[in-house]
């Protein structure tokens, strides 16, 4: 037997769309039938979201003015308990795109960023082995990991940047990323060439 979704009014954003828009406990979001301001009417539909972002949002209308909102925030401020002034949401399957109301819960900031695997998928992120070309001479830098460039006074976030094609170079170098087989072949022929 397919469960029952409850609608509720979204009251959320400080904005009241009581009668324009409604959310599950499902995570849908839905317009509902109505009158626009010329007295035509306006089909109320399950609306699509937008998957292209992190978290996937719907855009929301009320007097000509348009609101983009968190699907997980909509559900959350409509179905669960203990929000309190600087809360946020929390997928507990840490799934972006699940957001049935008994998957959400309000936390802190402190909890939001360290809950689950979140650290540790921080932690793979910066540990791709990268390699910096100066500009100027050629000469070549292989590190472990974007973090470890910062002892060398380099900043990990240009150099990321650089790595996902944001910024041409940082620090007099051009930098890209290697695979992990290149890296260790490197660190083997500099233990070579010391010995």
């Amino acid at each position: 037997m397919a469960e029952k979704e409850i609608w509720r009014p979204i009251k959320s954003y400080g904005i009241d769309y009581e009668g324009i828009y409604e959310v599950s406990d499902l995570g849908r979001v839905r317009s509902l039938s109505r009158l626009d301001s010329n007295g035509r009417p306006i089909k109320g539909v399950i609306m699509k979201p937008n998957l292209n972002k992190p978290y996937p949002e719907v855009s929301l209308s009320k007097n000509a003015k348009s609101k983009t909102a968190l699907i997980h925030r909509l559900v959350a401020d409509a179905f669960v308990e203990g929000h309190f002034e600087g809360a946020r949401v929390n997928h507990i399957d840490e799934n972006k795109q699940n957001n049935r109301a008994d998957n959400l819960e309000w936390v802190t900031v402190l909890y939001n960023n360290t809950y689950g695997t979140r650290l540790d998928r921080v932690s793979n992120a910066n540990s791709i082995p990268i390699l910096g070309i100066s500009k100027y001479t050629g000469s070549k830098i292989i590190l472990k990991n974007a973090l470890e460039a910062e002892g060398l006074g380099f900043s990990s976030a240009h150099i990321s940047s650089c790595i996902s094609g944001k910024l041409k170079q940082h620090g007099g170098f051009i930098w890209g990323k290697l695979d992990y087989s290149t890296y260790k072949s490197a660190l083997t022929w500099l233990d070579e060439m010391i010995d």
